[in-house]
């Protein structure tokens, strides 16, 4: 594999190790000629594991696949994460499936691409004999526990996310921003049952924003005026995520309001044919009052142009607002009007289908709708080494 000037050459038959244990070699370019760099192995090495038998580089990261390492089974395989600072190299990290199993040959394929790797396992049996599949993994700081986004503590490795950071915000997990300013990252993932609370903070993603969980923040709605609650940029102010817009009337002041946007399908999601598949969402202001509200969806989300969005009445009934609209390659969105006495919840679904199946219960927890919803590929991988996490994606 070939990365700049960056060669990575896999032997997977060297017995450093053991027989067959595996390695691989570094080589780098200066001006016409070539030179070893570094001979990488396997932390765990042991006979047979063959490291070495795929390799991939990008930048100053390699992935080393070891396709019969046995630590899932025999034969289940593995992959391994090297960094390079400097001239010197070392292993950052242990892939494994969540679902390993015995000849599978994880790790007989690997690739990297900055912060993304993807390993093959072409003998997995999910889908029949030897159907193989892929596994997606990201490179992210993850969180602990439930605190403060700036508290050290809140993270796995005790490191707090700075601006060229993936950060994930794991089920059960509730992070909150603290003070004023704006927050920048590389990426973000919210995952099923996470929350990240933006508080008065202005969050700027440069990549991208993942929500299965919930996103809240809390602005000030005046009268006369339209606050964006969840507009989340990129240095380019390119919008990366859109939440909800509030637009006010003259003599209309909802003071200090509090906005939650679920991503989470199960939430939103409908035992009847699975109508309400987008978005929940809550408006919670100080002062009663009506307003003109806009919920913007993602490209990544269902079409949206025969939807409407539904405010709860009680138990499980649901009023049916205003229809939504597509957008052109930026998502939809679908506005209407509201009027709050105590916080308001919504949800985006088919125009004309009550969404009788779907209690407030459901979007006040965020507790899946478990008929309706069957994660595939949600599961937190355990690493071996380093403070960063390299987390599966979560694929439907």
């Amino acid at each position: 594999a070939v990365s700049g000037d960056t060669a990575v050459v896999g032997s997977p038959l060297d017995d450093d190790g053991g027989s067959a244990s595996g390695s691989a070699y570094v080589f780098v370019r200066s001006g016409g000629s070539w030179s070893q760099q570094a001979k990488l192995t396997a932390s765990d090495a042991a006979a047979d594991d063959n490291f070495g038998i795929s390799v991939a580089v990008s930048g100053d990261r390699a992935v080393v696949g070891a396709d019969g390492d046995d630590d899932g089974g025999s034969n289940s395989g593995s992959a391994y994460v090297f960094v390079r600072s400097g001239g010197s190299w070392s292993q950052q990290a242990k892939l494994t499936a969540s679902d390993a199993a015995a000849t599978d040959y994880f790790g007989f394929s690997v690739a990297v691409s900055g912060d993304t790797a993807v390993v093959g396992a072409f003998a997995n049996d999910d889908a029949g004999s030897a159907s193989g599949s892929a596994y997606v993994f990201k490179r992210c700081i993850s969180s602990a526990q439930t605190g403060a986004w700036e508290d050290t503590a809140t993270w796995v490795g005790a490191v707090a996310p700075i601006s060229t950071d993936g950060v994930c915000i794991e089920n059960g997990h509730t992070v909150t921003m603290n003070g004023n300013g704006t927050i920048a990252i590389d990426q973000l993932w919210v995952y099923q049952g996470g929350t990240l609370d933006l508080g008065t903070r202005t969050l700027t993603v440069e990549k991208s924003v993942s929500n299965e969980g919930t996103l809240r923040q809390t602005q000030t709605v005046g009268a006369d005026s339209t606050v964006n609650f969840l507009q989340i940029r990129n240095s380019d102010s390119i919008d990366q995520y859109r939440g909800v817009d509030i637009t006010t009337g003259v003599g209309v002041n909802l003071g200090t309001t509090v906005v939650r946007v679920m991503g989470n399908t199960a939430v939103c999601n409908n035992n009847d044919g699975g109508a309400y598949r987008n978005r929940c969402f809550m408006v919670n202001p100080t002062n009663p009052g009506s307003a003109s509200l806009t919920l913007h969806t993602t490209p990544s989300e269902d079409d949206v142009s025969d939807d409407a969005f539904f405010q709860w009445a009680s138990g499980t009934t649901w009023t049916e607002g205003a229809a939504c609209a597509d957008g052109v390659g930026v998502g939809g969105a679908c506005t209407g009007s509201a009027t709050f006495a105590s916080p308001a919840w919504f949800l985006v679904g088919s125009a004309g289908n009550d969404p009788t199946a779907v209690s407030n219960l459901h979007t006040q927890t965020n507790t899946p709708n478990q008929n309706a919803y069957i994660p595939l590929f949600a599961t937190l991988l355990t690493l071996l080494s380093g403070a960063w996490l390299w987390l599966r994606r979560p694929t439907r």
